[in-house]
């Protein structure tokens, strides 16, 4: 609301330096132009302050209205155009900046240090359960799908596909002095996250493929005697880039099918997600941006093939009757292999097309 006594400048009016008050106190503020308003939102505590109990309008054209209420700890901006109403707030930057590293210091102070913690097994063998329970459970549900057999296979392929993965990352975090986000960039945690959708989305065969694949990769290595930190064995290489290749394609069909579904359902959160998650695949896998190049080309590919069998071609329509003669020209789509020369229509109309 206006405080009494103070009314909107005009349209012609530009807008004035101290523009508001509430009982006896006037506060002066600087104009509200779009500058101001970015500078607002990402620096540090505005220019003016304002006391408890007191309430500042901007006003511009009669369009744009700022409000602030309190110690300005935040403030809200509503921009009106017409009947559209766009409404958002924002903290200061170096409020914000101070709380997110209050917080990570007290995350720090009072979490478990990991390398005091201890298993009842060692982390290998817990990784070759791991992985043989991934394969386990996918060629469970592969059988169920195929014979209708038993249906726990999905469930345990991916909750072994969740234990794997973060044995993993468990094993590079306790090497690391402290958490980076780095480790946000490693594959390994991409897969762990794709593990955690799989087990929480519909259930789809196509999704455990991959897993299935590194699985597979793995405990073979293991078993032929390779070393998994620094390279495969011998007789695996040539099996290599295949697999590879086909565990991307796979998580890439389901990547894309999964934005896909999320626009056509305008469920922005997942639109978000898989736009990030993709992203960061492409960024992180040369593989997964192998089979991202080969989906745009045949895409590509089937579009142009398409649209050389379907284009624009001018047509003359000559209609004769008994009583009634007119040429007239449309334009219609036809097929370039298929050109229309004579359809008869019935005993009193004749269609003929000439296609130049």
């Amino acid at each position: 609301m206006v405080a009494q006594g103070v009314a909107p400048p005009s349209l012609s009016n530009p807008i004035p330096t101290s523009i508001c008050y509430k009982g006896h106190s006037m506060i002066k503020v600087k104009p509200i132009t779009p500058n101001a308003i970015l500078w607002y939102a990402f620096n540090s505590v505005p220019e003016f302050r304002v006391v408890k109990d007191h309430t500042i309008n901007f006003y511009e054209h009669q369009r744009w209205t700022t409000s602030t209420k309190g110690d300005f700890k935040s403030f809200a901006l509503s921009l009106r155009s017409d009947s559209t109403v766009i409404r958002c707030t924002t903290h200061s930057l170096r409020r914000s900046t101070l709380l997110i590293q209050s917080l990570a210091r007290s995350i720090q102070k009072n979490s478990i240090n990991i390398q005091s913690l201890h298993f009842p097994v060692s982390l290998q063998t817990l990784w070759l359960i791991s992985h043989t329970t991934t394969l386990l459970g996918t060629s469970m549900y592969h059988y169920h799908i195929t014979f209708k057999g038993y249906n726990i296979g999905y469930s345990l392929a991916s909750l072994s596909a969740i234990l794997t993965y973060s044995l993993i990352l468990y094993r590079k975090l306790i090497a690391l002095p402290h958490l980076t986000l780095s480790i946000l960039n490693s594959e390994n945690t991409h897969l762990l996250i794709m593990a955690f959708l799989t087990a929480t989305s519909a259930r789809n065969f196509l999704r455990l493929v991959s897993f299935s694949i590194y699985s597979f990769m793995n405990l073979t290595n293991h078993f032929a005697g390779g070393n998994q930190k620094l390279h495969l064995n011998p007789s695996l290489v040539t099996f290599e880039y295949p697999l590879l290749l086909a565990a991307a394609y796979s998580e890439m069909i389901m990547c894309t099918s999964e934005l896909i579904d999320a626009l056509l359902n305008r469920v922005s959160h997942k639109v978000i997600f898989y736009s990030i998650f993709i992203s960061l695949r492409l960024a992180s896998s040369e593989y997964f941006y192998s089979s991202f190049s080969g989906i745009s080309w045949i895409c590509m590919k089937t579009l142009n093939e398409i649209k050389s069998q379907y284009s624009k071609r001018s047509i003359t329509s000559e209609i004769k009757g008994a009583e009634k003669s007119e040429i007239h020209r449309v334009e219609v789509m036809c097929p370039q292999k298929k050109i229309l020369e004579n359809s008869q229509i019935d005993d009193d109309f004749q269609y003929i097309f000439e296609v130049y």
